[in-house]
Formats: C-alpha cells, structure tokens, sequence
C-alpha cells in the first residue's frame, strides 16, 4: 500500500539555511529563535538540529568565516 502526503515534504534544515537566517537577523539569536525562523520558512528542524547549526556557526565565526558571501 501506498501512502499519500497531505503535506509536501519538508526538506531538513541545513547549516547555509541557518546561516541566513543569522546574517539577517540584528541581533544574535539562539536555538529556540534559530529553530522558529527556520520552521517559519517551511524547513525541518529539531531542537536538537537548531543546536547543532548554531554550534556550526558559532565554529564558523570563531574561525573567521562570518558568512558575508563566502560560497563554498
């Protein structure tokens, strides 16, 4: 048997979408604002995944790479 979506899929949270929603926010945010922003843009993400993203950005800023337009 098949099983029918009523929704369309979301797709998971990944670290450049964390990252936007960081650059464009005026103020630092945490996991629960993090987590909210990203849910508000139809991605998937736990509480557990918020704090594994802002871990990554956090690692990111500590080395310097502070997300203005560095495309890897």
């Amino acid at each position: 048997p098949q099983t029918v979506q009523s929704k369309k899929v979301t797709r998971l949270a990944t670290l450049a979408d964390a990252i936007e929603v960081w650059n464009e926010s005026p103020i630092e945010i945490g996991r629960p604002r993090l987590r909210k922003e990203l849910k508000a843009r139809g991605l998937e993400c736990s509480d557990d995944r918020a704090k594994i993203l802002l871990d990554g950005i956090k690692q990111q800023l500590e080395n310097g790479g502070g997300g203005g337009g560095h495309e890897n």
